[in-house]
This record gives structure tokens, sequence and C-alpha cells, in this order.
């Protein structure tokens, strides 16, 4: 990407010459490609970066912090998420994690995951959430928007967003299942290649964006979920927006007060696994592999327990096809084991899951018969459902496939 100094540097800030690599402008000290702390105002050439902070007063970030150090600068992390009521401590350290991926997204060399904050009721704080882990690194609350109703819409969006070069792009209260091919494209890819409105041109933009979006037991297609970080909120009360008691009562006031803590106290956790030489954890993420080894790493240094642990449990829970599948396959293989039987059989066995009338007659076990139609040769945890036409009749059975 090349610019010019035409508009002019920040005042104070040294402008960079014409023409220049500049790959993003950040408001916080971070690392580069190679490691290096970039902490001085202005252009670096060798990184690509522009750094122009916003009133941020840092003392010096140590080469090798000592325990003690680290110690209060997680204390300081967790204090700022105290009042927030995660499932499990998988659920806390993603949450921190993705507070720290600012400050090291250029150490990581492919894409990155989406971060999904979800809970059960409205008014439990994902997006609050959102908001404050980001906002020592921007020095503002992150622009929210809606999810897109249409695949050409989502390719708008994308355009749109990407041009800006965000910090974050947050999809807040999703409603309906989060799927899109434009979407996955943009999180899964280093860059994101769409058309220039009005011209046949190819457009090609970078993603060096964070991913997020909060919603009420967000529900997730196949595809997508398998480039979702779970972050699971649950104040076990249907009315969490009644809840007093906070220690922060303005979280955001809170943040913005202690800014320059906050950023130095991520700096500091991730200058130690600078320091112990760059490891990589052992943490494997399909499509996401530099990801996952850089911050399972970090975790593993600074001691962030569990890292994406609660991934498995939210994935064998969470509402989807295959979910719902699995538990019509495992309802008829208890019942019937590989016997052939017929949609008239299975209806009051399967039928309930599928939200099809057992009690009901012809017109039930039509519907049945549709919806098996659909799943036939699906193979589910070692078993295919294998449909069978007689003489126009379809009769079903189980059979037990091996690995």
């Amino acid at each position: 990407m090349s610019t010019s100094s035409a508009g002019g540097a920040p005042h104070g800030l040294r402008a960079p010459p014409a023409p220049v690599r500049l790959r993003r402008v950040v408001r916080v000290p971070v690392f580069d490609s190679t490691g290096g702390l970039v902490m001085r105002s202005g252009y670096h050439e060798k990184s690509g970066l522009f750094l122009a902070p916003r009133g941020l007063r840092l003392p010096r970030v140590s080469h090798a912090p000592t325990r003690a150090e680290l110690a209060r600068a997680k204390s300081l992390i967790y204090e700022q998420i105290e009042d927030f009521s995660f499932v499990a401590e998988a659920d806390r350290t993603n949450a921190v994690v993705f507070g720290m991926l600012p400050y090291v997204r250029d150490l990581i060399s492919g894409p990155t995951p989406l971060h999904l904050f979800t809970k059960p009721y409205p008014g439990s704080g994902a997006a609050l959430l959102v908001q404050a882990l980001y906002y020592p690194a921007i020095g503002r609350r992150a622009a929210m928007q809606s999810v897109p109703t249409s695949e050409v819409e989502f390719e708008y969006r994308m355009r749109a967003t990407l041009l800006a070069g965000p910090d974050l792009v947050v999809f807040d209260n999703v409603r309906e299942t989060l799927d899109s091919g434009q979407l996955s494209n943009a999180i899964t890819n280093a860059t994101w290649e769409g058309r220039q409105i009005k011209t046949s041109n190819l457009l090609s933009l970078p993603v060096t964006n964070a991913w997020a979006a909060t919603g009420n037991n967000v529900k997730v297609s196949d595809e997508m979920a398998r480039r979702v970080i779970p972050t699971r909120l649950d104040p076990h009360t249907d009315r969490p927006f009644d809840r007093t008691g906070f220690h922060h009562s303005d979280l955001i006031a809170w943040t913005d007060g202690h800014r320059s803590e906050l950023v130095h106290a991520n700096l500091t956790l991730l200058q130690a696994y600078l320091a112990e030489g760059v490891p990589r954890g052992s943490l494997v993420v399909g499509m996401f592999e530099d990801w996952a080894g850089v911050m399972s790493g970090i975790a593993d240094v600074v001691g962030l327990p569990d890292l994406r642990a609660n991934w498995s449990e939210w994935n064998d829970n969470r509402p989807s096809d295959a979910n719902l599948i699995r538990k019509v396959v495992a309802a008829w293989h208890a019942e019937f084991a590989d016997r052939q039987v017929r949609a008239r059989d299975l209806l009051p066995v399967i039928g309930p899951l599928l939200d099809i009338d057992p009690t009901g007659e012809r017109a039930s076990e039509t519907a049945l018969g549709i919806r098996l139609r659909g799943c036939q040769g699906r193979v589910v945890d070692g078993i295919e459902i294998v449909g069978r036409d007689v003489s126009g009749s379809m009769s079903w059975r189980l059979v037990r496939r091996s690995s």
C-alpha cells in the first residue's frame, strides 16, 4: 500500500516520507513482526506502522518482567473484568486473550478467529465487555454494527468497513444464525477481494482487524463454528440488567481513567513472552494455526489457564443442524439399532426432536419422510443414515461405518 504525506501528520508527530509502505495506524505501542516493541511516535519504516498515541503516559516496560511485575499486570487486567459472570475459567482467558490481540497482531502472520461473546439473557454485559477490552488499545469506544441480512449486503459492508482500516469489527446483538460466505472468507484470509462499486475492477484489501460478535444464545452455522472462539457469560438471573453492587459502576469511565496502566499491563505480559523466546504453544486450530501457536504460547508463559478449553462443550451444546441430527440418530439407534424401519415407525421416536407432530398421521409421516431424504447419506459418529426405495416406498436403517 502506498500513500503520501499530503494530508500531513497528527500534531507533534513526524510526517512519513512519500511514498511509504503504510500497513496500519496504531494508537498504542505494539510489537512488530520481529518482536520489537514500537514505542516512538510516528512512522516506522521497518514495520510499516504509524504510531499515533492518544493521551498515554507509559512507564518503561521491563525487558524481562519479574514474577511480581507479571502478578501486578494480571491483577489489573482481571480487575477490569471482575464484574462479568464468566461461565468457566476458559471463558475469562478467552476474553483476556481477545484484549491482548491488538498489541501482538503483527506477530501473527495469518488470520485470526471471530471472538463470540454469548449469553442467555439481554443485559448480561457482552457488548460492554467487548468495548472495555478494546478501549485501552484504541482510546475510544469501538463502533458496533448490526449483522447484514443478505450476502449482497455483507459484500457491501465488508468493502466499506475494510476500506476504513478498522482495528476491530463487531457485530452486535446477533439475532439470526450467523452464517455468511463473505464473512467466512474475510475471517480466514489475509486479504479480502471484491468488486469496486460501479466498476468491474477487483479490490484487494488487507485484513488486519480483530473480529467479534455478541448476542443472546447466538446460533452459528456449522461452517462458521470452525471460525469462532466462544466467550460465555451467565449471570444466572433472567433480569441481569437489574443487578447492583458492581465494583466499577461505570466501567468505561474506569477503563479510560486507567488506560495507560492497562496498556502497560498488557505490554508487560507480552514482553514476558518475548523474553522467553516467543515459544509456540501446543494449541492447534485449523485455519488459524499461527494465531493458535502465538496466543497459546503467551497463555503458557504468563499463566492464563485453559485457553479455548470451553470450545468442545460450547460446540456440543450450541444449536446447530449437526447437533440436532446427532440427537436424532442417538434416539433412533437406541430404539431400533440397525433394523429396517419406515417413517411411521420412526415418527413417535424422532418426530418431537424435529418439531413434527408424533401423533399425526399421513401428513406427519410425509413431513418426516422429506426430512429423512434430506439426511440420507449423512454420517454421524460413525453411523450412516441409509434409505432404500422398494416399489416407491422408502425404508430406513442405520449402518455402522468403519472409521
